[in-house]
């Protein structure tokens, strides 16, 4: 938990610097707020955000994200970032490539308003590049890039960072 929270420092220093101007108020996630939103995670997939702040030139949201065994959807986000903290479990994370079968996600959706921004969602990524990760890993998934957990050692839960540098999410 400790990386987690120097990452997100980490991000929000650097993020305040590049901005030009004068510094933003820091913004803090505690451990505590993290560990209330991931157990109340109780479904097959549950991706809350915990806070998206303003950070002057762009956003910042910081969320939590759950998965159990079963089918597992593929997405794409046309703009933000993510980086993925694993907190719990194992998977195989697949990234790049194509998702054959992508469609827009609603705009009135969670995804889009709350989440992500724009994305498009599919069922699955193909030639895409597979890698396990575990809890300590970090992976950085730029906009644009089709990402799906193709296989679970049992729960995962991580702790997610979306950058938003045109400011298409709500604010929390």
């Amino acid at each position: 938990m400790r990386i987690t929270l120097a990452v997100l420092s980490t991000l929000v220093v650097v993020t305040s610097a590049s901005a030009q101007q004068s510094p933003a108020a820091a913004v803090d996630v505690s451990a505590e707020q993290i560990a209330a939103v991931a157990k109340a995670c109780a479904t097959t997939v549950c991706d809350q955000s915990v806070r998206m702040a303003d950070v002057g030139r762009y956003n910042v949201g910081v969320g939590v994200v759950q998965r159990t065994p079963g089918t597992q959807g593929a997405i794409e986000h046309s703009k933000i970032t993510e980086v993925y903290h694993i907190i719990e479990g194992a998977a195989v994370l697949v990234t790049g490539g194509t998702m054959p079968d992508a469609k827009p996600s609603p705009p009135e959706s969670q995804v889009v308003t709350v989440l992500n921004g724009p994305s498009n969602q599919g069922t699955r990524v193909d030639g895409g590049t597979s890698r396990r990760v575990k809890a300590g890993d970090v992976v950085i998934i730029p906009p644009n890039t089709p990402h799906w957990w193709s296989s679970l050692e049992g729960k995962i839960v991580y702790l997610v960072v979306r950058i938003d540098p045109d400011k298409v999410v709500r604010n929390k």
